[in-house]
């Protein structure tokens, strides 16, 4: 019985979904058309509303087939922060904020393909982002997982540090918020996004951002900063063995979205750090 009525709530929150979808798309006004391709199907405001339902929507579909939703009733969960005891040692949270602020430039470079302004793209973007990141969020709430307010402020975070960075476009031209992976190719656990035991996150400040610098040199040298957790994958309470270790590191890098745009128009490696393309000294917390 918990359960079917946990299923009748989330079923509940996709009809709510739905509806905000159907009903926001039906009024959606043409008024914008002058400043849009006559020949697309929809306008801009219906894309960008079909866009965040049809994301939430699949977060959905992939909840209920991979993730348990439904099968407990809406709870909270605390899971703390960076602690060495907590579940990931914090990876998790920075990949929240890491996750909602690629994702904020992301659906704004979407936007502005769709013809918003720079400064309406931003904001979509980030609102957007925080939108489906919080969706999730309460999804989880009907899961085993349940609904973390610290994953919700990573988040919150994440798509505020989106929305400055894009809108002040000298400062991104100076810092970077990077994901770095290193997988096991002699393993099938491909997984970058929730495989933290792989992930590492960092700071990034480009020498390429100051007009202090002016050697074309030293303007593919970075400073970084960064964090990474192992040893939470295999810990189990049960056994005395316990390698779990946070450790802190500093670095010199290469800047190679500098190096890249030589060639081509490319801005990923603004957010992935490519491994072994820096020299780290580490710190070990515990």
């Amino acid at each position: 019985m918990q359960v079917l009525r946990s299923k009748l709530m989330l079923t509940k929150l996709i009809l709510v979904v739905f509806s905000i979808f159907v009903i926001n798309t039906a009024l959606a006004d043409e008024t914008g058309a002058a400043a849009e391709d006559n020949d697309d199907w929809f306008t801009r405001r219906q894309k960008t509303i079909m866009l965040n339902a049809g994301v939430m929507g699949g977060v959905l579909l992939h909840g209920l087939l991979n993730w348990d939703y439904g099968d407990e009733s809406w709870h909270l969960e605390n899971e703390g922060w960076f602690g060495r005891t907590t579940k990931y040692g914090g990876m998790d949270k920075l990949g929240h904020f890491w996750s909602s602020y690629t994702g904020s430039h992301l659906l704004a470079y979407i936007y502005r393909d769709w013809g918003y302004s720079d400064s309406e793209a931003n904001l979509y973007g980030a609102l957007s982002t925080f939108g489906i990141q919080s969706f999730m969020e309460i999804a989880d709430g009907f899961s085993g997982h349940g609904f973390s307010y610290e994953d919700w402020i990573a988040n919150a975070v994440g798509a505020g540090a989106g929305f400055i960075w894009g809108k002040y476009p000298r400062l991104a031209q100076k810092i970077d918020f990077r994901m770095e992976y290193r997988p096991d190719f002699s393993s099938n656990d491909f997984d970058p996004f929730t495989n933290y035991e792989k992930q590492r996150y960092l700071i990034a400040i480009k020498a390429d951002g100051f007009e202090a610098v002016t050697s074309s040199i030293l303007k593919y040298g970075e400073l970084h900063l960064g964090y990474y957790a192992h040893g939470y994958e295999d810990y189990d309470s049960w056994t005395p063995d316990d390698d779990r270790k946070r450790t802190l590191f500093v670095g010199i890098g290469f800047n190679v979205t500098r190096f890249v745009q030589r060639w081509v128009d490319i801005s990923v490696f603004n957010y992935i750090q490519i491994p072994y393309t820096s020299l780290n000294f580490e710190y070990d917390l515990d």
